[in-house]
């Protein structure tokens, strides 16, 4: 491209005939050559920007591809936190149903087991008192009994000649038996002895406490002494035993 110097400096040759009017070439010359000039530095000048806008435009698109590589790269962070998340509140879901039905099992078995106690305390408990009731009523149907019994008459056993007979124990006063009531004889067979009486119960009842309770009073009976002194569990009130004493 020519300069605007270029152009003011080219000469021309001169023509014999016919040539162009030298005042005016110069003159349209010098015209041309100012014009020139002014669009040649603004050419200058607008290149001078194109090249500042291209550097511009080059940081531009290098921004561009740094923004662009750190959005991939968030959007592959945010990607993978996403997964993660996921995988995580996945396990702990997993991890909080397996822990609650294994407390569900333990409390299930802790209530069987809780159940199983009880219904055997409840068995235990009802085995008590039905052994009770079946106690208390063996005990009453002694009691109910025990008046329609005999007191037999223990034999002694001869002393020796040497030895002098000890003194006899002081028998409590028998009770005044009513004159309507005729005394009965050792014979009756409606009568049972008292001691083959209680025999006769010990065997039906089987249970230890009223067979040694029982055991007690028949040693009682046959010693001629208080019935009641020699149990805890029965109570004979006021009866009173004693020789050729009978129980209506």
């Amino acid at each position: 491209m020519l300069t605007p110097q270029e152009v003011a400096e080219h000469g021309f040759s001169k023509a014999h005939v016919g040539g162009y009017n030298m005042k005016e070439v110069d003159d349209f010359l010098d015209q041309v050559t100012e014009d020139y000039g002014g669009l040649y530095k603004e050419n200058a000048v607008l290149k001078g920007k194109i090249k500042v806008l291209a550097e511009k435009i080059s940081e531009y698109r290098e921004t561009e591809e740094a923004m662009r590589s750190t959005l991939l790269s968030a959007q592959k962070m945010a990607k993978s936190m996403v997964a993660e998340a996921e995988e995580e509140k996945k396990q702990m879901i997993a991890d909080a149903e397996r822990l609650s039905l294994q407390r569900k099992a333990e409390l299930e078995r802790e209530i069987a087991e809780a159940e199983g106690k009880l219904a055997a305390a409840q068995a235990a408990t009802q085995q008590f008192i039905d052994q009770v009731r079946g106690l208390t009523r063996q005990q009453a149907e002694f009691l109910d009994r025990l008046p329609k019994m005999k007191v037999t008459e223990q034999k002694k056993p001869a002393a020796p000649a040497a030895t002098p007979a000890p003194e006899a124990a002081p028998v409590p006063e028998a009770a005044p038996v009513p004159e309507a009531a005729a005394p009965e004889t050792a014979a009756t067979p409606a009568e049972e002895p008292v001691g083959d009486s209680i025999d006769q119960i010990l065997q039906e009842e089987q249970d230890p406490l009223l067979t040694e309770a029982a055991e007690r009073e028949l040693a009682a009976v046959g010693a001629g002494g208080d019935v009641e002194s020699t149990s805890s569990r029965i109570d004979f009130g006021n009866l009173k035993f004693g020789k050729d004493y009978e129980i209506e």
